[in-house]
C-alpha cells in the first residue's frame, strides 16, 4: 500500500502542476473566474486529494467529474460533426494550446479511477461519504455561480441551463424566480451529476469486470485428512 500511496501522491503533484498551468493560462486571458467551472474545480480537488491522501475528496472529485466528462466529449464530437452546439455545454477551444489546456477532460477521470482502484483500504468506507461531499461541493459552486459571479458568465449554468436548446420547457425552467431557479438547478445537479456519478464510481471501482484485478486471494486452510495426519506423526 505504501507504493500505491507514493504513486498517488506523484499523480496528485502532476495534476496540481497542470492546474497551475491552467490557472496561469486562464488568468493571462482575463478569464481567471472560469476556474470555478465544475470541471476545473474537480481538477484542483482531485490533485489535493491525491497529494494529501484524502479518499472522500478524491471520490467526490471523481463523482462530480463523471457527467461533465461525458457531456464535454459528446459536445466536442457533435460540434466536429455538425458545426453547431448540442446543448451549449462548452466553449470550443480555438487553438492547439487551448486544447492542451482543456485536456484534463480526457485524463482526469481515468487517473481518479486508477487511484480509487489502488486504494483498497478506504475505498468502501469513502464511497458514500464521497457522494455526500460531492453534493456539498456542488451546492457551494452553484451558490457562488448564482450570487457572486456576474450573470453573463453563467457559471456552472447557475443562471441558465442548456443555453443552446431552444425549447419551451427549457425557457420555462430558466425563467423561474432566482430562489426557485436555484433550487431547480440544484435538484437537476443532484439528479444528473451526483447520482449518476456515484453509480458510475461504484461500478468502476467495485462492480466492473476488472474490479477483481489484483485482489488478494484469501482461502481458508483445509483440514488435513486423517490418514495424512497419522503419517505426519
Amino acid at each position: 500500500m505504501a507504493a500505491a500511496r507514493d504513486h498517488a501522491r506523484a499523480a496528485g503533484l502532476a495534476l496540481l502542476t497542470f492546474y497551475a498551468l491552467l490557472a496561469a493560462y486562464k488568468t493571462s486571458l482575463g478569464e481567471g473566474v472560469s476556474l470555478l467551472w465544475l470541471c476545473h474545480a474537480c481538477l484542483l480537488l482531485g490533485a489535493i486529494a491525491l497529494c494529501l491522501g484524502l479518499p472522500r475528496l478524491r471520490d467526490a472529485a471523481h463523482i462530480l467529474m463523471t457527467t461533465p466528462t461525458i457531456v464535454w466529449i459528446g459536445e466536442c464530437l457533435w460540434l466536429a460533426g455538425t458545426g453547431r452546439p448540442l446543448i451549449g455545454a462548452i466553449d470550443p477551444p480555438h487553438s492547439a494550446l487551448a486544447w492542451v489546456m482543456t485536456s484534463h477532460h480526457f485524463f482526469l477521470l481515468p487517473v481518479l479511477v486508477w487511484a480509487s482502484r489502488a486504494d483498497r483500504e478506504t475505498g468502501a468506507r469513502s464511497r458514500w461519504g464521497g457522494a455526500a461531499l460531492a453534493a456539498v461541493i456542488l451546492v457551494g459552486l452553484l451558490l457562488v455561480g448564482r450570487w457572486l459571479v456576474p450573470a453573463p458568465l453563467n457559471m456552472n449554468w447557475s443562471h441558465a441551463a442548456a443555453p443552446a436548446i431552444d425549447h419551451p420547457a427549457v425557457h420555462a425552467f430558466n425563467a423561474a424566480a432566482p430562489v426557485a431557479h436555484f433550487l431547480l438547478v440544484l435538484s437537476a445537479g443532484i439528479a444528473l451529476v451526483v447520482a449518476p456519478g456515484a453509480c458510475v464510481h461504484a461500478w468502476l471501482v467495485r462492480g466492473a469486470p476488472w474490479a477483481t484485478w489484483h485482489t488478494p486471494c484469501v482461502t481458508r486452510a483445509m483440514p488435513m485428512p486423517r490418514a495424512h495426519r497419522s503419517r505426519a506423526r
